[in-house]
């Protein structure tokens, strides 16, 4: 099976990004970040509106918390 495009969740981790790039970029697969800048209580308050069921593996402490 081979992948074309990598999508992530991240919305505010830039070195995130830096390292998914690091290794899509050398074997061609594209990089697609739907929630990057959001708001992370916005974006999570409207998947919950649609129905997201979310599960949350990591919280540290942010500002927006």
């Amino acid at each position: 099976m081979k992948a074309n495009v990598l999508v992530s969740g991240v919305m505010t981790t830039p070195e995130h990004i830096e390292w998914y790039q690091e290794i899509c970029n050398p074997i061609g697969v594209k990089l697609y970040i739907p929630l990057w800048k959001m708001n992370p209580l916005k974006a999570l308050a409207h998947m919950n509106q649609l129905g997201f069921q979310i599960l949350i593996i990591e919280v540290k402490h942010f500002s927006w918390l």
